[in-house]
């Protein structure tokens, strides 16, 4: 009877102390979902960070400076100026494709973060042989956070330099 009550005894502190490693690995990966949702959030912040809006007045305003009868000396005077314009509005386009591919990335991080919380749960053991996945996917959560921070900050360097030359060049074609 007395080796009965040692043996669930120490049952109970191995599952205890399973548990507990788990606890740990659970904490951890739940800091990292904490993460990506605040990452999705920046993410839908940028799809509406005035870029359609802009990206929609660049494309009126080609279209009259395209209907507009320049002479050639009204042309090269406002050449740079456009050439400026036209590369920002590129930038800009470039900027929210990026932004699509960091949201398919975020969607793949969530997906396998979800996955290992799962064996995680599911696991009355500790799991080290997850510790390695648990490792990468923190890596790869943390470079697509990093692009996001950074495409937010060129973004909104670009939509500033938009605004400048946007005035720009409706000061331009005002004039005409």
């Amino acid at each position: 009877m007395n080796n009965f009550k040692c043996l669930i005894i120490l049952s109970l502190l191995f599952h205890f102390s399973c548990l507990n490693y788990n606890s740990s690995n659970l904490k951890e990966l739940s800091e990292l979902e904490y993460k990506i949702s605040l990452d999705k959030k920046k993410i839908s912040h940028l799809k509406t960070f005035q870029t359609k809006k802009n990206l929609q007045l660049a494309k009126n305003n080609f279209l009259l400076l395209e209907s507009m009868n320049l002479d050639s000396i009204s042309f090269e005077l406002i050449y740079f100026k456009y050439k400026d314009y036209l590369s920002c509005v590129n930038n800009i386009y470039s900027y929210v494709e990026i932004i699509e591919i960091l949201n398919e990335e975020l969607k793949i991080n969530e997906v396998q973060l979800s996955n290992l919380i799962k064996e995680h749960q599911s696991s009355r053991r500790p799991r080290p042989d997850l510790n390695s996945y648990v490792e990468n996917e923190k890596k790869l959560i943390e470079s697509t956070s990093k692009k996001i921070n950074e495409l937010h900050i060129n973004l909104k360097h670009e939509a500033l330099r938009f605004d400048s030359l946007n005035l720009s060049i409706e000061k331009i074609i005002n004039a005409e």
